[in-house]
């Protein structure tokens, strides 16, 4: 009894263990005195039995070998099998397959198949495939392949493929292809092939091609083919992903660096990442007013329209912090801007482009007697208040792109 107790906690510890690994193999230990289902005898079935604790039971010394159609464990019981249901006050151990109901205090632990709903305070051990819902306080661990709904306190683990969903407070783990949805306390980790949505506290993992959406901090897909939302989303080769986040990185695609000027920030460079669909952009500019030098910096997302290979249209939204006197004065000098501009592609890597731009400029920095500390061409809109100014025009922005 204390070996299979141990023999849980190990599977469960693996379990957790294996979250952010590449391949991880889930061994579900040999138990003492039982035999592998590959070693059940061609079986006798009884319609019931009950046991206090193994082998101690109506069935006694052979019931490893005896299928029932109702099985009854006080404390701790082993039984050849279950066709209908199971109940245990702790642990549930059969050498065959479970067909229909078990519940279990502690565990329950089948060396062959389930079919059914299977439940446990603790943890639910499958060496072979499952279909169903397995409930576990704590793990459900399935040595082959899975479908049904999997929830457990901490963890879920599938060796093989998976087709349904999951919850567990901490995270899912699968090494094979997964079609479903999985939702982790933590992270959600498929070192196979994944078509459904994957949401998770902090990270999602796939390791083959995912077709979807993976919502959660960290987003990371080898083959990405659908939505990820996140602080940070990692896609490998990609058909068509749409990132959206802080940052995004996407193998093949939209990298560019962009150098341009406009009416009152006179020099900017701006790093795009992501896709063309939804990127991210960070830029930095260089100006002057009233003699003085100013710097900013700003972050954005923005898209791209494609009207062929080499036309498109690019809608750019952004907010830049201007700091004037270089760092002297952190007053609120906030520059937000909604840029259109056509892009004309020369060639494979390089690209210019031009269009309009809306500016809203809301400022609390105070320069000789009046608001700003950039130049304002003309005023669309222009408010005062207690200890600031708003500005409005539309203004410019033109220039050129590397892509990479």
């Amino acid at each position: 009894m204390k070996k299979n107790i141990l023999t849980i906690l190990i599977a469960t510890t693996i379990t957790i263990s294996g979250f952010t690994q590449k391949d991880t193999v889930v061994v579900i230990h040999e138990f003492p005195n039982l035999k592998l289902n590959s070693e059940k005898d061609s079986g006798e079935n009884r319609p019931v039995q009950f046991t206090f604790f193994y082998p101690i039971g109506s069935n006694g010394i052979q019931s490893p070998q005896i299928e029932n159609n109702f099985s009854m464990n006080a404390l701790y019981g082993v039984n050849g099998g279950v066709d209908g249901a199971e109940i245990g006050g702790l642990v549930n151990v059969n050498n065959g397959d479970v067909n229909g109901f078990q519940v279990g205090g502690i565990a329950n632990i089948t060396k062959g198949s389930t079919n059914g709903t299977i439940i446990s305070g603790i943890a639910n051990v499958v060496t072979d495939s499952s279909k169903g819902i397995l409930i576990a306080g704590i793990s459900n661990v399935v040595g082959d392949s899975s479908a049904g709904f999997h929830i457990a306190g901490i963890s879920n683990t599938v060796n093989g493929t998976f087709d349904g969903g999951q919850i567990a407070g901490i995270g899912n783990l699968n090494n094979g292809a997964v079609n479903g949805f999985q939702i982790g306390g933590i992270s959600n980790v498929t070192n196979g092939d994944f078509n459904g949505f994957q949401l998770s506290g902090i990270a999602n993992i796939s390791h083959g091609k995912t077709s979807g959406a993976q919502v959660g901090f960290i987003n990371y897909a080898k083959h990405m083919n659908g939505l990820q939302l996140g602080f940070l989303n990692v896609a490998g080769e990609s058909e068509n992903v749409i990132p959206i986040g802080f940052l995004s990185i996407v193998k093949n695609g939209y990298h560019a660096l962009e150098i341009s000027a406009g009416e009152s920030i006179y020099g900017n460079v701006a790093l795009k990442l992501g896709a063309e669909k939804f990127y991210n952009s960070f830029r930095f500019g260089l100006g002057s007013y009233k003699g003085d030098s100013f710097l900013s910096y700003g972050y954005g997302i923005g898209t791209l329209i494609s009207f062929n290979e080499k036309n498109k249209m690019a809608l750019d939204i952004s907010a830049n912090t201007i700091v004037d006197n270089f760092w002297n004065n952190w007053d609120l000098d906030l520059l937000s801007r909604i840029e259109l501009t056509y892009q004309r592609n020369l060639g494979e890597y390089f690209t210019v482009f031009g269009g309009p731009a809306f500016n809203v400029y809301v400022t609390e920095a105070f320069n000789d007697g009046e608001y700003g500390s950039i130049n304002v061409p003309y005023t669309l809109y222009t408010e005062d208040w207690s200890s600031g100014n708003v500005s409005m025009w539309v203004g410019f922005q033109a220039g050129a792109a590397f892509r990479f």
